[in-house]
Formats: C-alpha cells, sequence, structure tokens
C-alpha cells in the first residue's frame, strides 16, 4: 500500500506546475518582443533605404550632365540628413557612398550599353557601404535619421 500524498504536497506539484507555465510564457514574450523590435528596425531601414535611394534618383535625374549626376545624388544623401555642413566624418561617409551614388547616376542617365545593368550595381555598393559604415562606427547607417534635427525659426526682419 503507498502512502496517500498530503494536500500540501499535491498543491506544491501544482503550484510548480503553475510557476513553470508562467516562466515558458514569460520567456516566450521577452523572445517575441525582441523578435518584433528586430523585424520592425529591419522595415524602419528598408523604407529608409528605398526613401534615400529614391530621392538620390531623383535629384540626378534632374542633372542632364552623366558625371553631374553622381554629385546630384550625394547632394540629395546630404539633404535627407540634413547636412549642411562638412565634417571628417560626413566626408568621409560621402565617400564611402560615391560607389552607390555612381550605380545611382548610370540608372538615372543610362549612357551607352553597356554589358552590366547599372540596377545589379546598385544593391551589392549599398550592401558594401552599410557593411562598412557598420564596421567603421559600431552603427548602422540607417540609424543616422534617428536623429531628430529641430527646425529653424524663420526670423524675418
Amino acid at each position: 500500500m503507498t502512502p496517500a500524498s498530503s494536500p500540501d504536497a499535491v498543491l506544491a506539484d501544482f503550484r510548480e506546475a503553475a510557476a513553470a507555465a508562467d516562466r515558458a510564457e514569460e520567456e516566450y514574450r521577452r523572445d517575441h518582443a525582441r523578435r518584433l523590435e528586430e523585424l520592425a528596425r529591419e522595415r524602419t531601414f528598408a523604407y529608409r533605404r528605398f526613401n534615400l535611394v529614391r530621392e538620390m534618383l531623383t535629384y540626378a535625374q534632374a542633372v542632364e550632365a552623366p558625371d553631374g549626376a553622381a554629385n546630384a545624388a550625394l547632394a540629395a544623401v546630404r539633404r535627407e540628413l540634413n547636412w549642411d555642413d562638412d565634417t571628417p566624418v560626413r566626408t568621409a561617409i560621402l565617400g564611402r557612398l560615391e560607389p552607390v551614388a555612381a550605380a545611382v547616376a548610370a540608372i538615372a542617365l543610362p549612357g551607352e550599353p553597356t554589358e552590366v545593368d547599372p540596377g545589379a550595381e546598385l544593391g551589392p555598393a549599398l550592401a558594401a557601404f552599410e557593411s562598412w559604415h557598420l564596421a567603421e562606427y559600431g552603427a548602422p547607417f540607417w540609424a543616422l535619421f534617428d536623429v531628430y534635427v529641430p527646425e529653424r525659426p524663420v526670423v524675418d526682419f
């Protein structure tokens, strides 16, 4: 004959099972929240990427000279980031964006047909730039768009 379990022992088993379920739920919620944050950040960066390339293309298309189209594309970057003046960091970033701007210019103002599709060069050039920025500054390039720049009041004298 086996001894009967005490009410306290039975309740302790159920309490432990409930606590284990609670821990599992909390772990799932933390993992889920973390993954949602990652997906939201990826979405935000994808739209920033899209919007910047669109602006670069718009600026490059407005220039009739192919050699000026890349500079116009870089001007779009400056405008989007509110970079009115140069600093060594900004100069380095814009310098590393030159291959991206060149690819944008080739798409915006196609010249002679070539064996390489300029559109095929844009993605890898942008990915290489993003990798460089992350390695160089320890933060994604797209995080620069997180910085709030207050509007300057217009003063009429």
